[in-house]
């Protein structure tokens, strides 16, 4: 289980602040965040974290920003980034999220895992619900 404080939506964006404006952004989050993320694999060659679904969220008192990212040959991965009251984490919810959960790879991965390439019919849609509530399941709130 994660940790993370209830802060207001300001006192986040003041901490999300340095890293939106890294010269490499994206590309370098940070090794603690770039550790949170290797648990699936995907490429960082599109992505959004402004536009869309996409942007600063408050689910229950916990504010994150939901981003996506994925080559052209795959299906988006989305996760979050949130404040764990020390740094800056990243976080990939299974629930709602759209990737094998399997090979934990973006669905348009599967060649690297000498897998039959997945129909496009049998991927599941991303579902928001189920994806925050993944979120407040897996990181536990404190005052």
């Amino acid at each position: 289980m994660r940790k993370a404080p209830k802060i207001s939506l300001q006192l986040f964006e003041e901490k999300l602040k340095p890293l939106l404006e890294r010269e490499h952004f994206p590309y370098d989050l940070g090794k603690t965040i770039d550790k949170d993320l290797a648990k699936v694999q995907f490429d960082w060659e599109n992505w959004e974290h402004e536009h869309g679904e996409c942007g600063v969220k408050v689910v229950n008192e916990f504010p994150f920003l939901l981003m996506w990212a994925g080559g052209d040959w795959e299906y988006p991965v989305r996760f979050i980034i949130y404040w764990d009251g020390k740094q800056l984490r990243g976080y990939i919810p299974t629930e709602g999220n759209v990737f094998n959960k399997e090979t934990k790879a973006a669905y348009g991965n599967e060649y690297d895992f000498k897998k039959e390439e997945v129909d496009d019919k049998d991927i599941p849609e991303f579902d928001m619900d189920k994806f925050t509530d993944d979120i407040l399941n897996r990181i536990q709130l404190y005052e």
